[in-house]
C-alpha cells in the first residue's frame, strides 16, 4: 500500500558541498510551494537525520 498516494513529492537539494563545523541556516523561498508539511533530511557523515516543517501561507 502506498500512504503517499494523493501527495505530490517534492525533492528540492538546497545545498551539497562541504561545510566547516558549526551552526549553519538556510533561507528557503518558497513563494511558489504550497502551504503544508514537507520533509527535510540531514547528513553529515554517517550522521543521517530526516525531520518535518510546516509551511504556513
Amino acid at each position: 500500500m502506498n500512504s503517499m498516494r494523493g501527495y505530490r513529492n517534492l525533492t528540492l537539494e538546497l545545498i551539497d558541498e562541504l561545510q566547516a563545523a558549526g551552526y549553519h541556516q538556510i533561507n528557503w523561498v518558497a513563494t511558489s510551494h504550497s502551504s503544508g508539511i514537507y520533509f527535510y533530511q540531514i547528513q553529515a557523515g554517517k550522521f543521517q537525520k530526516v525531520r518535518k516543517m510546516v509551511l504556513l501561507k
